[in-house]
């Protein structure tokens, strides 16, 4: 019987053993706090992990015996009952000094709690028959963990996203009750700080502060600041890379993250840098130094600050002659209020109605060599459907320069055919005084100072002619130099070199027209020319006329000029070197161009020069109203300037330093200044050699700009 009875005590105990201790009282902590879900691999009993754990009070049911642990469920599911308070406490053995969590939940007719609750104390009701709608938790002094939560809501189920730190989870508004909720801890790798990126040789230097554990890093690179970030390197275990083999002049955004013990942290913030270009601060890194004066002011300089001289030389070799024909300008300012002929109005003004073949005429022409007026004898040899080319009789000095009219029947052609078409399509239309629709092209012997030092005048327009003045011709006309332009003696003329005049020339023409006849505001020279030259370069191109030409020429004055070197202004036009002149309006024109054909795509439909003939802003604002509406609304007209002498530093194949990738322009070696502090004109900019970093100079001029470039 003794052992009878012992046998049952042993089975009660037993039974006892096995039995949770919840089961005794409703509303006790279980026992088996210190259990979490296997998928989070973290557990109390481990005195490295920290946890969170969780009950709530449901409806009918009252608080739940057992606490619920990382990211396992507490309340029910398919029972329609609702939660009306919830207690959350931090687990483990060594959580930091001061670490707690805080939670509020939004009630049913009362919405959102004003004090947040801490620790396992009871948020929500007890006893109220009030639902949870929403819940929202937070961790205080937790660094390196996150919580994260999401909800069972009447009618919906389980939420798809987590919420996380101080989010909401649940809703609001809608009078649907929280039926269960899972809570979890997550481990959080920070992501990494101060990160910073500078310029390299072909690529960009990154470099930012460590994270605490970290094994590794990984980089992050687009293209745009929100554009789509792809790893450009991973494993790093330094907190420095320089990223390789960049496109040059391109600008990348970099982003950087952390891993720890296979956790990546979020990336950081973006910093962004240009490969081989250093805009950055005070301090720039490469090998070329580009000083430029953003200022369209060209009366006045400003300095550069303190430079200590280079030794560089130059990038070209010896200086070579080229054939340096340029255009000039005829003195004329029209009195004060003083209009163009109107041939409707002072048909009495006009030369003869109808021009007949090869009738000669006396015509007012510019005398180089005394400032003052000649007239020249001429013949028309040739009517064309926009053209009329009239052929000096004799010249001074009895030297003939003949052109049949065969020959003049070409020039006429080409001038009808292929030069008017496309300079009033890209550029503008012509006026149109004597009301013939023809523009009258004089072939003479321009009198100017021929030696080697001056280039030779090749051709010019007279807007005297346009008007009512004693050395008016009263019709839109050319002048082109026959000696030595076309050729010497009697030989046959070469047209080539005339055709791109004809072109600039023309261009000049329906500028006046536009700026001044129509809009009342004569426009700079640098830009007229800067049109002109491209005016000219398109005739070149069109007509697939290869390398040897003018604009092959002006590339080479660039890069062999002293001018140049020495800082020449774009916007400062100086009659006594205009070579210079020529070739920085003529490459800013084609910069413009390539920088708008990059910006607008393949087949675009703009008009650059047109547009910008035709913006009543007129000169520097009608240049810049272009940039800021076709390349970047954000870039002024200084600094596109800045970017234009990188360019021809640079070469790169795309982006603002280089010319969209065109071959012709690899040609342009920048001349290197080799001396100390200068001043420069507005629209100037000089480029020598530093050893890097080099520090901008705090006495700089206000408008002046510093790139370090790598070439």
């Amino acid at each position: 019987m003794k052992k009878l009875i012992f046998s049952i005590i042993s089975a009660l105990i037993m039974t006892v053993m096995v039995v949770s201790p919840g089961a005794f009282a409703a509303g006790e902590e279980s026992q088996n706090s210190d259990v979490f879900s296997a998928n989070q691999g973290i557990a109390i009993s481990d005195p490295e992990s920290v946890g969170v754990t969780y009950r709530t009070h449901i409806q009918n049911s009252g608080w739940e015996n057992s606490w619920a642990a990382d990211g396992n469920p507490a309340g029910t599911e398919g029972q329609s009952l609702r939660l009306e308070g919830i207690e959350i406490k931090l687990a483990g053995d060594n959580l930091p000094a001061g670490a707690h969590i805080e939670y509020r939940t939004h009630i049913q007719n009362s919405g959102w709690e004003n004090a947040w609750t801490s620790e396992g104390n009871i948020a929500g009701t007890v006893g109220q028959s009030l639902r949870l709608e929403a819940i929202q938790i937070r961790l205080v002094d937790m660094p390196g963990y996150s919580v994260e939560y999401r909800t069972h809501i009447q009618n919906r189920g389980w939420e798809t996203d987590w919420a996380s730190d101080g989010e909401s989870a649940g809703t609001e508004g809608q009078s649907l009750r929280l039926e269960a909720i899972e809570i979890r801890m997550v481990r959080v790798v920070p992501a990494p700080d101060g990160l910073t990126a500078k310029a390299a040789s072909h690529g960009i230097s990154l470099s930012w502060n460590g994270v605490e554990g970290a094994d590794s890093y990984t980089v992050d690179q687009a293209t745009s600041i929100d554009g789509d970030y792809t790893e450009a390197v991973t494993g790093i275990t330094a907190t420095n890379y320089t990223v390789p083999n960049l496109a040059d002049g391109k600008r990348y955004f970099y982003k950087v993250k952390a891993t720890d013990e296979g956790i990546n942290s979020q990336l950081s913030e973006a910093a962004t840098a240009i490969a081989s270009v250093d805009d950055q601060g005070n301090v720039l890194l490469g090998n070329r130094l580009l000083i430029s004066n953003q200022s369209t002011d060209f009366e006045n300089t400003q300095s550069i600050g303190s430079l200590v001289p280079s030794a560089a030389v130059m990038e070209t070799g010896a200086q070579q002659q080229s054939a340096d024909f340029v255009d000039a300008t005829v003195p004329f300012e029209p009195a004060v209020g003083q209009k163009p002929i109107d041939p409707v109005t002072a048909p009495n003004l006009l030369a003869s109605a109808v021009d007949e073949q090869d009738s000669t005429q006396d015509f007012h022409t510019w005398n180089y060599e005394t400032g003052g007026n000649d007239l020249t004898n001429a013949r028309l040899a040739y009517i064309g459907t926009h053209s009329e080319i009239w052929v000096e009789t004799d010249t001074p000095d009895n030297i003939m320069m003949v052109i049949t009219d065969e020959e003049a029947r070409q020039l006429g052609e080409e001038f009808d055919n292929n030069i008017y078409p496309l300079v009033r399509e890209n550029f503008y239309t012509e006026s149109d005084v004597n009301g013939d629709g023809r523009v009258a092209i004089l072939c003479y012997n321009i009198v100017q100072e021929l030696n080697s030092v001056d280039p030779t005048i090749g051709g010019y327009f007279s807007a005297e002619d346009l008007y009512d003045t004693e050395f008016s011709n009263k019709r839109e006309m050319f002048y082109l130099d026959t000696l030595p332009t076309m050729g010497v003696g009697d030989s046959n003329p070469d047209f080539t070199i005339v055709y791109g005049l004809l072109a600039h020339e023309f261009q000049h023409m329906v500028n006046y027209n536009c700026n001044v006849i129509v809009e009342g505001n004569e426009q700079g020279l640098w830009l007229n020319e800067a049109l002109s030259e491209a005016a000219g370069y398109m005739y070149e191109v069109s007509s697939d006329l290869g390398d040897e030409t003018v604009h092959a020429n002006r590339i080479m004055e660039y890069n062999e000029s002293e001018a140049v070197r020495n800082g020449k202004s774009l916007f400062y036009w100086d009659n006594s070197d205009m070579i210079p002149n020529y070739a920085l309006s003529f490459l800013f024109s084609q910069y413009l161009r390539t920088q708008a054909d990059a910006a607008l795509g393949s087949g675009q439909k703009v008009k650059v020069f047109h547009e910008i003939l035709a913006d009543p802003g007129n000169d520097y604002e009608s240049v810049e109203n272009f940039i800021q509406k076709h390349i970047d609304p954000g870039m002024t007209l200084g600094e596109f300037i800045t970017n234009f002498r990188a360019a021809m530093v640079l070469k790169a194949d795309s982006g603002y330093f280089g010319f969209n990738g065109e071959a012709f322009f690899d040609a342009i070696s920048t001349p290197l200044y080799t001396g100390g502090t200068t001043g420069l004109r507005g629209g100037g900019a000089i480029v020598t050699t530093i050893d890097s970093p080099f520090t901008v100079p705090a006495d700089k001029g206000s408008d002046v700009s510093y790139l370090g470039i790598f070439r």
